[in-house]
């Protein structure tokens, strides 16, 4: 039996640490047995099992409808997290939106062009757990929309 550590991998005798993030069952099995016979061990039979499946979850929050932490199962792009947070809301600046990660022990981040990917001009990047989803405002139009308040809807000029 062997763990998943945090950052997708198990540590496998012979071969060491072996990336799985991602994988099916099968996936990980064609993979052990090809580099267990690169020299370790002559037809090997490798048969790969999920005894337990710890929950994995993601954090979406900013300019989306509903801000929370997500439980994710499977395969996840940066799409289907915003879906689950309910889309982004009217302020959203879909021009760029953050994912940060940590990898090797360091936190990083990366910005994506939302547009770009929701007209197929760009990949949908998976998402994994422990992902946190930023998607910030637009401050032009939150300036716009706290304009809009503050004016009267007569047409007569307003100090603001």
């Amino acid at each position: 039996e062997f763990t998943v550590d945090r950052a997708g991998a198990i540590a496998y005798p012979l071969l060491g640490e072996v990336d799985v993030q991602g994988r099916t069952s099968e996936e990980i099995a064609t993979l052990l047995r090809s580099r267990l016979s690169q020299g370790f061990v002559r037809d090997p039979r490798v048969q790969v099992a999920v005894a337990e499946a710890a929950a994995q979850t993601l954090t979406v929050e900013g300019a989306v409808n509903r801000s929370g932490v997500y439980p994710i199962v499977g395969a996840t792009t940066l799409i289907r997290a915003i879906a689950l947070a309910s889309g982004t809301n009217r302020d959203a600046n879909d021009a760029r939106v953050l994912v940060f990660r940590t990898i090797d022990g360091r936190r990083m981040a990366a910005a994506f062009v939302l547009r770009a990917i929701r007209s197929a001009e760009a990949e949908d990047p998976p998402i994994y757990g422990n992902d946190l989803v930023v998607v910030p405002a637009s401050q032009g139009r939150m300036l716009f929309r706290d304009v809009l308040s503050v004016i009267p809807a007569v047409g007569v000029f307003t100090a603001f």
